[in-house]
């Protein structure tokens, strides 16, 4: 039998088919990829946006990713109809476009995102999800809680809370969560961290943490064409000013608290009354 060679075969059709974006989902804590009981919806954010245009799939890979095919305004990328460099090389051509991408999780496990996007993207745009109050602590971890509020006793609603956890001798261990509208947060500290202090027979280990929060209303910003529900954009709340919390009636940069296995550890100011209409919250300025 005789091998074919190029020469041989005749090319009646070529057909291109590109996705103008593709979106990676993990969980802000494990970093493991999220796929189940998520919707992804993406539409046009420009200068009139076009949420009635919106682009809604379920379809996400066993890697996290949620890819779009057919998007507003991308046909002539899509179907390549237009050279890939002439939107991605310089000069550039075809100029991206705004899209505003919008993440919900209906399991409950996790915050509702909003993230703006340019299209086409090169690469999957990688969006990291924060756990909801609602979420489960991973196996192996304890949790912290807050409550946070400010001084005119409103929640104050996606706020940042990072926690600085020192690891004894290991190191420093960085993590944290986003308040959901009610002010709440759940923050999963791993258990395999080394402790502060080992404690003895009749104590248990216990892990010195320095709490910090970013919160001022004024940074956080709606991507146009967002549902009157819809949080923030996720950049705008990573990049938040920090704020001043509570403690011991005065206010300052951080405040440190002690986390041990003995159950979760509330975060809250400690000059504060607690009470069935008070629980113990922790009371944040914002800077004006």
């Amino acid at each position: 039998m005789t091998a074919l060679t190029a020469a041989d075969v005749t090319v009646l059709e070529r057909v291109v088919r590109r996705a103008g974006l593709a979106v990676r989902l993990t969980d802000l804590v494990t970093g493991r990829p999220v796929r189940h009981g998520v919707t992804v919806s993406a539409w046009p954010a420009g200068s009139s946006p076009r949420p009635d245009l919106a682009v809604v799939t379920h379809s996400i890979s066993a890697d996290g990713v949620a890819g779009f095919h057919h998007l507003p305004g991308l046909r002539t990328y899509e179907d390549g109809s237009t050279d890939r460099d002439t939107w991605f090389a310089s000069p550039v051509v075809n100029p991206p476009l705004p899209f505003a991408v919008r993440i919900d999780d209906t399991t409950g496990q996790h915050l509702r995102v909003v993230r703006e996007v340019l299209v086409p993207s090169a690469s999957p745009v990688e969006i990291a999800l924060p756990p909801s109050p609602a979420a489960l602590t991973p196996s192996g971890s304890l949790a912290a809680t807050a409550t946070v509020v400010t001084e005119a006793a409103d929640p104050a609603a996606w706020a940042v809370i990072e926690l600085t956890v020192n690891g004894g001798g290991a190191g420093t261990f960085v993590t944290g969560g986003v308040t959901d509208e009610r002010g709440v947060v759940s923050i999963a500290v791993p258990r395999s961290l080394p402790p502060t202090d080992l404690g003895t027979a009749s104590t248990e280990p216990s892990w010195l943490v320095s709490v910090r929060v970013r919160y001022r209303p004024a940074d956080q910003l709606v991507a146009p064409g967002s549902n009157s529900d819809d949080p923030p954009t996720l950049a705008s709340l990573l990049t938040q000013q920090f704020a001043l919390v509570n403690d011991g009636g005065v206010f300052g940069a951080t405040l440190a608290r002690t986390l041990t296995t003995g159950g979760p550890l509330v975060i809250a100011s400690s000059t504060l009354p607690a009470s069935p209409a008070n629980p113990s919250v922790l009371l944040v300025r914002p800077t004006p």
